[in-house]
């Protein structure tokens, strides 16, 4: 499914949690298909997208929650300044997702020959071509621009991520993300 704007995630029945960055750099891609958990729906199909030593600028993680009274409230992380604001993750950054979208999403095979997209929104990463095959060529370096993803487990594996200015808010109601 490809779409032009609207609500991010546009399944929000899958559950998960929103990361948005304005900028992200990264190297040696890796990507596969992966069944695992989601919070709402059990076992589903998800990219399992792993990069190394990345930055992110312009962090915003959200997870909306429910209480068993129905009570709507919200988990956010983000940094004080925003885009100026660089997070890094020094090892291996992996995360499960079942959506993508970037503005502009550039990787390049052996750190030249570019593959690049505009306005790539899918909500089957983990049966996308394109990705796939960016994984599969080696050596890739990925950059993003107003990336947004549906993810479902962020892990990171060696060392460390480094959130300056960090800032935890829990919040009513739910949030919700937007693509223009």
């Amino acid at each position: 499914m490809r779409r032009a704007s609207g609500p991010f995630p546009s399944e929000p029945e899958v559950g998960g949690f929103v990361i948005e960055v304005s900028h992200l750099s990264g190297s040696n891609l890796f990507v596969d298909k992966e069944f695992d958990d989601t919070s709402e729906m059990g076992r589903a199909p998800q990219a399992r997208i792993r990069l190394r030593d990345v930055e992110l600028q312009g962090l915003d993680l959200f997870k909306n929650l429910t209480t068993d009274d129905g009570m709507a409230f919200h988990l956010r992380i983000d940094t004080a300044k925003g885009a100026e604001d660089t997070v890094r993750v020094e090892g291996w950054m992996e995360v499960r997702v079942s959506e993508l979208y970037a503005k502009r999403l550039e990787a390049k095979a052996l750190g030249i020959v570019p593959i690049t997209l505009t306005d790539y929104w899918t909500t089957e990463p983990e049966n996308d071509l394109l990705i796939r095959l960016a994984g599969l060529l080696g050596l890739v370096n990925l950059e993003a621009d107003t990336m947004k993803v549906n993810a479902h487990k962020m892990r990171v594996r060696f060392d460390k991520i480094i959130i300056p200015n960090l800032v935890l808010t829990v919040g009513e109601g739910h949030l919700a993300s937007e693509v223009e």
